[in-house]
C-alpha cells in the first residue's frame, strides 16, 4: 500500500521529536504563534472582501433571484477574490510558521526568523511560494462561498414560514 509508508514516515517523525525534545515536544508546537496570529487578519480579510463585493454587486445589479442576492458565477468569483486577496494578506505569517517549524532545533523565534527573512532576502522573501498557495486557494475558497450561499437559500427556501 502506498500510504502506508508516508504513514509510518510521519510516526518515525513524531517518535524522533518526541526523543529527541523531550514529552512537551515544543517542536511539535514550533510556529502557532504566527500561525494563530494570521487566522484573525485571514478571516477579517476573506468574509470582509466577499461580503463587500457581494454588497457592491447587489447595489449595481440588483437581486438575482427571490432568495439570492447573488448569482452563482459570481458567488464563485467574488469567494475566489476573497480567498486570493486574505491568502496573499497573510502569507508572510505562513513563510515564517514554515520557517520556525523548518528549523525546529534551534532557538530562533518568531520575530528573529522575520528580521532574518528581511535581511536575507528582502520583503519578496516573505512572498516566495504564494503562487501555488494562491492556486490552491482559489478553488477551495470559490466553491466554499458557493456551496454557503446555496445551502443558506435551500434552507431559507426549506424554513417554515
Amino acid at each position: 500500500m502506498r500510504g502506508s509508508g508516508t504513514c509510518s514516515v510521519q510516526a518515525r517523525k513524531v517518535v524522533d521529536c518526541l526523543t529527541h525534545h523531550g514529552l512537551c515536544a515544543r517542536a511539535l508546537y514550533k510556529g502557532i504563534k504566527p500561525a494563530l496570529l494570521s487566522q484573525a487578519p485571514s478571516g477579517a480579510v476573506f468574509y470582509g472582501t466577499y461580503d463587500c463585493l457581494k454588497r457592491l454587486h447587489v447595489k449595481i445589479h440588483g437581486k438575482h433571484s427571490e432568495t439570492s442576492d447573488v448569482d452563482p458565477i459570481s458567488q464563485l468569483l467574488f469567494g475566489a477574490i476573497a480567498g486570493c486577496l486574505a491568502e496573499s494578506t497573510c502569507y508572510p505569517f505562513e513563510v515564517i510558521r514554515r520557517r520556525l517549524q523548518i528549523n525546529s532545533g534551534s532557538a530562533l523565534g518568531a520575530r528573529e526568523a522575520a528580521r532574518v527573512i528581511l535581511r536575507t532576502q528582502g520583503l519578496r522573501g516573505f512572498y516566495l511560494g504564494i503562487f501555488p498557495a494562491i492556486l490552491q486557494v482559489l478553488p477551495s475558497s470559490a466553491l466554499g462561498y458557493f456551496t454557503y450561499e446555496n445551502v443558506l437559500e435551500y434552507m431559507n427556501g426549506v424554513a417554515p414560514e
